[in-house]
C-alpha cells in the first residue's frame, strides 16, 4: 500500500474505462447486428460512435499525459519506494502472504454475495467485479499451490465468471440499444427494441443459471486452505 501506487492505479482505471466503452460498442456491433433485422441507419450510427471512441483513445495514448503516466509507472517499478512501507510483509514467505491475500478477497466476495438478489440482474455487477479480482489474485499466486488442489476451484471460478460476463454483456447491450436509436427513424427504433428485448431475456435466463452455480462455488473449500506446499513437491 502506498499513495504513489494508489495514484497510478486510479489513472490506469480511468484509461481502462475509456477503452472499455469502445470495446462495448465493438462487441455490440459484432454480436447483435448480425442477429437483428437489418438497419443501415443504426449500423451507421454505431460505427460512427465506435470510430469516434477509438479516435479519442488514440489521442489520449499519444498525448503528453499518457507519456508522463508511463514514466511514473516505470519510475515506481524501478525505484521501488513502496518497499519501504512493506518490509515486514516482504520479509515473510510468499506462500503465507498469498494465503492472506486470497483469504481477504474470498471474504469480500462472499460478504458481497450476502446482499445480492440474483433475480435483479443489475445487482450482479459488483459481485462479478469481486469475483474477477479474486480470479486475478488466484492466477497470480497459483504457483505457490498444488495444481491438483487448485484445479477444481479454478474450473468452477472460470465457468462462473464466464456466465457473469454473458450477463454483463447482455445488460450493456440493452443500454447501448436504448441510447442509439433516437433520431434515426422508426426502423432503427424497431431494431434497437428487438435487440434490447432479446438481450433482456438472455440476461434473465443467465441469472437463473449463475445463482445455482454461485451456490455450488461458494460451498467449495478454497484451494489455499487445503493445498499442500507446492514448493515441497518433487
Amino acid at each position: 500500500p502506498s499513495d504513489e501506487i494508489a495514484s497510478l492505479a486510479l489513472h490506469a482505471r480511468d484509461l481502462g474505462r475509456r477503452i472499455g466503452a469502445a470495446r462495448d460498442i465493438d462487441v455490440f456491433i459484432r454480436r447483435n447486428l448480425g442477429e437483428a433485422p437489418p438497419s443501415a441507419e443504426l449500423r451507421t450510427q454505431l460505427e460512427a460512435r465506435r470510430a469516434q471512441l477509438f479516435a479519442d483513445i488514440a489521442s489520449v495514448l499519444s498525448g503528453p499525459d499518457f507519456g508522463l503516466f508511463s514514466i511514473d509507472l516505470l519510475s515506481a517499478a524501478y525505484l521501488q519506494k513502496w518497499r519501504a512501507a512493506g518490509l515486514v510483509q516482504l520479509a515473510a514467505p510468499a506462500r503465507a502472504y498469498a494465503e492472506s491475500a486470497l483469504e481477504r478477497r474470498w471474504g469480500k466476495l462472499t460478504g458481497r454475495a450476502q446482499g445480492v438478489d440474483f433475480s435483479v440482474v443489475a445487482s450482479l455487477h459488483p459481485l462479478r467485479v469481486d469475483l474477477k479480482k479474486l480470479r486475478y489474485a488466484a492466477q497470480f499466486f497459483r504457483d505457490h499451490f498444488d495444481p491438483a488442489s487448485r484445479k477444481p476451484f479454478f474450473a468452477a471460478m472460470s465457468a462462473l465468471q464466464e456466465t457473469f460476463g454473458d450477463i454483463n454483456d447482455a445488460v450493456v447491450a440493452q443500454d447501448i440499444a436504448s441510447s442509439v436509436y433516437i433520431g434515426h427513424g422508426a426502423k432503427a427504433a424497431h431494431v434497437a427494441g428487438f435487440i434490447a428485448g432479446r438481450r433482456c431475456a438472455e440476461a434473465a435466463a443467465a441469472a437463473r443459471i449463475v445463482e445455482k452455480n454461485w451456490r455450488q462455488f461458494a460451498a467449495m473449500t478454497p484451494f489455499w486452505r487445503l493445498s499442500p506446499d507446492a514448493s515441497a513437491a518433487p
